[in-house]
């Protein structure tokens, strides 16, 4: 389907060609079906595709995402009309079934039910289309959830939009793109702007924050505007989201900020802006220092905000360059925006023992990890939540991890293995820790010999540990004894005391420096060391 599209750039200087958009032959198939329908059966009715489609054919990029505003009629009409039409012509063999969303009647206008808009949806050719009424939108101070009134003013309808670049129109009749808010100028100067006000935007459904935040990791080199960057830090803008948004409507847009291009430009304005307060809705975290709090150590240069971000940025760096998968890489990068929250936990800063006007954050670790999985399982997060806890929680342990022996590399590894965690990741979440580990070095600020020392170590220890894993293979991740023959060779010692566990984890770690590789190596070695 990607295959339809021809990339389309835009020039240096602003013409009425730059605003052209040559469609390919399939979109050309599906506007004319749409046209034919609508003069058939609803011909006072005005199309204009708005929004991402538009947005992104000018920016070159290739786009199914078509939604039509409709004015003059109503959506669900228009996309039974494209049945129909269909029927007519071809027995039903180019589009699928129509669906359709209704809308209930208020006093003020058109109220939307929960289940959507008044839309109409249709297949056709393989894309999905959907039919959307013009309109404006009125909301209360205490909802995100707009009454909705019927307009047939395109520039009404973009003034209600989010960002100017998501307010352009390409006029199905015209084959224009009509601008109403300036949009297409911020295009080309990459920049992301409100069509109104931004604070009064960003009020009406405070979610449109973390949208424009969004953006800007999935667009890279677009920067937000002045006034809306200021409006991202105001308290009016904060209240509003406590009051207005559920805490898991966040999910889906931290998410796609995760899997954009650039996910450590929006997490810095997530955090810089201390929008990250509201959205992650955690009393304890009120309680806690800022996000911009120094560290006051001599092992760390940066504040923590600035630290957090720049691990952010190496470690998705570095998975990109290194072949892991976009899961791997999503789960390793929230890990890491959470990675030091513990830090601003005012019980957890101590003296430094060595240097008392230093600050120390023993345990650190514990108290991110508690509420990386706090603040995510109210985010709506399900079992990766459980992933991302382990990774913060284990993230200091490469620094400390000097002695390689086969019985500590051991030991390391199990501490994965033993997580109800799907297998591909499971294999895989002893590296993502290493890796953050480096990325974590690399996070301090200028990198002297020391650190660079500090990274060539830990990468030495990644080889070692596969090296490690290879040879484990040929006996086994599981003791070469189970319960039943451990009791047979210790038949007077009751399996209440849970020596059968000890035995098994000496037995493991025994099988790790190749004493034992085989059943009688191992009852051997358990007689001689327990009777």
């Amino acid at each position: 389907m990607k295959n339809w599209y021809k990339h389309i750039k835009i020039s240096e200087t602003n013409t009425e060609e730059d605003k052209h958009i040559t469609l390919t032959s399939n979109e050309e198939n599906i506007f004319n079906i749409i046209r034919s329908a609508r003069s058939k059966y609803a011909s006072d009715v005005s199309l204009r595709v708005a929004g991402g489609w538009v947005r992104d054919r000018l920016l070159g990029n290739m786009s199914d995402d078509i939604d039509i505003a409709v004015s003059g009629g109503n959506g669900i009409v228009i996309a039974e009309a494209v049945r129909k039409f269909d029927l007519d012509m071809t027995g039903g063999k180019r589009t699928d079934d129509p669906y359709s969303v209704s809308l209930e009647k208020s006093n003020t206008g058109l109220k939307a039910k929960s289940a959507g808009l008044q839309v109409g949806g249709i297949n056709i050719l393989g894309v999905k289309i959907e039919f959307v009424p013009m309109r404006t939108e009125m909301y209360s101070e205490e909802s995100r959830i707009p009454l909705i009134i019927s307009t047939d003013s395109p520039s009404e309808d973009a003034k209600r939009r989010d960002l100017t670049i998501n307010s352009l129109y390409y006029n199905l009749d015209t084959r224009e793109v009509e601008d109403y808010t300036g949009g297409f100028d911020d295009l080309k100067s990459k920049v992301l702007k409100t069509p109104i006000s931004p604070l009064e935007t960003l009020i009406e459904d405070p979610l449109r924050a973390l949208r424009a935040i969004r953006f800007v990791s999935k667009m890279p080199g677009f920067k937000l505007d002045d006034s809306l960057l200021s409006a991202l830090s105001m308290k009016e803008l904060h209240d509003a989201y406590r009051k207005k948004v559920s805490p898991e409507r966040a999910k889906v847009e931290i998410e796609k900020i995760i899997k954009g291009e650039r996910p450590s430009d929006s997490l810095r304005l997530l955090l810089q802006s201390g929008l990250y307060l509201p959205v992650f809705s955690s009393e304890r975290l009120d309680s806690f220092k800022p996000i911009t709090m120094d560290q006051n150590t001599k092992h760390h240069k940066l504040n923590l905000l600035s630290h957090t971000i720049l691990v952010v940025e190496n470690l998705d760096r570095i998975m990109r360059e290194n072949g892991f998968s976009d899961r791997e890489r999503y789960l390793a990068v929230l890990a890491a925006l959470f990675h030091d929250f513990g830090k601003m936990d005012p019980s957890i800063e101590k003296p430094s023992k060595k240097d008392p006007s230093q600050s120390s954050y023993y345990g650190h670790e514990n108290v991110s990890a508690e509420l990386a999985e706090e603040i995510l399982r109210r985010l709506g997060f399900g079992a990766d939540r459980n992933i991302v806890k382990s990774i913060v929680e284990s993230h200091m342990i490469p620094h400390s991890f000097i002695d390689l022996s086969n019985k500590s590399i051991g030991n390391f590894i199990r501490r994965f293995e033993s997580l109800p965690i799907d297998s591909e990741i499971k294999e895989s979440l002893w590296k993502l820790v290493f890796v953050h580990s480096i990325a974590d070095t690399m996070g301090k600020g200028k990198i002297d010999e020391k650190e660079l020392e500090e990274i060539e170590q830990k990468k030495k220890s990644i080889s070692k540990i596969e090296e490690f894993l290879k040879e484990r293979e040929k006996v086994g991740k599981k003791p070469i004894l189970n319960g039943n023959q451990i009791m047979k060779l210790f038949p007077m010692k009751d399996p209440k005391s849970g020596y059968i566990a000890d035995m098994q984890k000496t037995l493991l770690e025994a099988q790790d420096n190749g004493s034992v590789t085989n059943e009688e190596q191992a009852k051997q070695y358990l007689l001689e060391l327990f009777n």
